[in-house]
């Protein structure tokens, strides 16, 4: 027993000692000035502390780890944008309700033409040799081999959460892929969901002569206990040193409140969700829901009687999407309110999240409403808001979230920007961002159409604003 008190500190040492070796030895030590840029070759409409992310890949700091929605995907590509005289092959690895988003970030952000990315989907590998290959977590298992033989200049791990798991398939997918590649940066708001000991992947593929072994990092780390005959690293410990270790040349970590003078008042994110029929058997429900309806249209006389099942049938094709994206948000601590408009989208949502989240409908009480708006504002434990467009989208004050998110288009730009001001009001302290949930090829498409059209409308009328760029694009 005496013996294994000494272990964690033995550990510790040796760990202490291989970090201040590491720093001398390799250069890998306290950063005190970024990497010059010709910010004359960077995309005017980044802002300031997105320029300075770009300084600090160029740097060489690999963990990008800022807060949800402050513009990760575009300083990442910009950053490869600058060096595309290096980085030729390039594999993007994210959960597959962002595989679509990366693509039209990709043409948005760089001079990549659509020629020059391939999606990949399913579990028989094809050829692909475009200059960015984008793949979901989910199916790299059966990739890793194919993929690892292409020997990639770049490996972007968006969410690279979703590879904490050491023992999990996609973990040993992914480390097979990042151990042939010249170089990989990885990509989350929160890189790990619980205790330190979940983002060790990520940090070994960084730095993995500090971050060697895993056995050791969590004798330093967690908070090491006893259970049986093996050591559980369930907690943390030495918090601060970890800190100091990655925050010079490893981490890059802005708050929205830490850059919140540069942001606008209020920011626009359409979120594209890409569903093939494979992703649809996983939500059996969906699929046989989604099949049934498209009979009713197809035996339809008319097309506007099929309006209400397209609109059920864009929401089914995202939904198992929605639900996992609002669990990513929520593992930033933050609040959400969330508005749709099917009753069954709010049915979902709450059958899912339970006690996290409050409800107003159609069906909601005056009483039943304040108090589920007292408990969104001052509860802790309420992280979210489910609102039904019409009865929650108006008379409301939300600011206890800086964050709206619409799973299902309305018929009108009204409708939106009433949504969008229950965040957007006195009292808020944070820029709004306002994420659209839209699956392409579905009715979303003439949805945002119509939206786009009526702000442009109203814009010109009461504010003599005449704009060529749309409210919404994808």
């Amino acid at each position: 027993l005496l013996r294994f008190e000494f272990i964690p500190k033995t550990f510790e040492a040796i760990s202490y000692l291989r970090t201040i070796g590491f720093r001398i030895y390799t250069g890998f030590r306290r950063i005190e000035h970024l990497a010059d840029v010709d910010e004359s070759r960077l995309d005017k409409r980044l802002f300031p502390y997105q320029v300075e992310g770009v300084r600090m890949l160029q740097t060489g700091y690999r963990l990008l780890a800022d807060e949800q929605g402050l513009g990760k995907t575009c300083t990442t590509l910009q950053f490869l944008m600058l060096n595309k005289a290096v980085y030729k092959k390039i594999l993007v690895c994210c959960p597959a309700s962002l595989k679509l988003n990366w693509r039209k970030e990709i043409l948005m952000w760089t001079d990549a033409k659509p020629g020059d990315i391939q999606v990949l989907s399913g579990s028989t590998p094809y050829e692909c040799n475009r200059m960015y290959i984008i793949i979901n977590y989910d199916i790299l298992p059966y990739w890793a081999e194919y993929l690892a033989s292409r020997k990639f200049d770049f490996v972007c791990a968006d969410e690279c959460h979703y590879i904490q798991n050491s023992t999990a398939k996609r973990t040993k997918a992914f480390m097979q892929v990042v151990r042939r590649a010249k170089d990989a940066l990885f990509i989350s708001g929160t890189p790990f969901t619980s205790r330190p000991m979940q983002m060790y992947n990520a940090l070994h593929c960084i730095a993995p002569s500090v971050f060697r072994d895993q056995q050791e990092f969590g004798m330093r780390f967690c908070d090491p206990k006893r259970e049986g005959m093996r050591w559980s690293f369930k907690g943390a410990s030495n918090m601060d040193v970890l800190h100091d270790i990655i925050k010079d040349g490893i981490c890059i970590r802005r708050l929205k409140e830490d850059v919140l003078s540069e942001l606008p008042d209020k920011m626009r994110i359409v979120v594209p969700v890409v569903t093939d029929t494979a992703d649809l058997r996983k939500d059996p429900d969906a699929y046989n829901r989604i099949r049934e309806m498209e009979k009713h249209i197809a035996e339809a006389k008319n097309y506007l009687s099929t309006l209400e099942w397209q609109k059920q049938i864009a929401y089914l094709r995202k939904r198992r999407e929605i639900g996992g994206w609002v669990e990513d948000f929520l593992e930033s601590g933050k609040k959400l309110v969330v508005f749709a408009t099917h009753t069954m989208t709010l049915d979902d949502l709450q059958k899912r999240f339970g006690s996290l989240a409050v409800r107003i409908d159609g069906d909601t009480s005056m009483r039943e409403r304040d108090r589920a708006v007292t408990a969104f504002q001052n509860d802790p434990k309420v992280k979210l808001l489910l609102g039904n467009i019409k009865a929650a989208g108006v008379g409301l004050t939300l600011t206890a979230a800086s964050d709206v998110l619409i799973t299902e288009f309305p018929w009108t730009c009204a409708e939106v920007l009433q949504s969008e001001d229950r965040i957007h009001r006195i009292g808020q302290k944070n820029a709004a961002k306002i994420w659209f949930m839209c699956c392409p090829n579905t009715i979303d498409d003439r949805l945002m159409e119509i939206v786009n059209r009526k702000a442009a409308t109203h814009r010109r009328i009461f504010d003599g604003v005449v704009e060529e760029d749309n409210m919404l694009e994808i």
